[in-house]
């Protein structure tokens, strides 16, 4: 297969498998967080906090913008068969 034809990716849209091939977590990582306190600099994320629960973790995010007074939340249970087929 040549380079053309590896690189080549759907027009609609990146399968988990483009994404793995094209990026590398090391450096997304910090590169999402700096975006972040760049275009947000007023915007306060404190630390996730985790709750283990009997079939898995709960996990709840906030953030606060003083400036546009507005709040945000995010909530995610994973259980530990979604991070053994997430190994996989």
């Amino acid at each position: 297969m040549n380079r053309l034809a590896r690189n080549r990716m759907s027009e609609s849209h990146l399968t988990e498998a483009d994404v793995r091939r094209l990026l590398d977590p090391a450096q997304l990582i910090p590169a999402i967080a700096l975006a972040f306190r760049d275009r947000y600099p007023s915007v306060i994320i404190p630390q996730r906090t985790q709750t283990q629960l009997a079939h898995g973790t709960f996990l709840s995010m906030s953030c606060y913008d003083p400036l546009s007074a507005a709040l945000g939340m995010k909530l995610v249970v994973g259980s530990r068969e979604d991070r053994r087929r997430s190994k996989s």
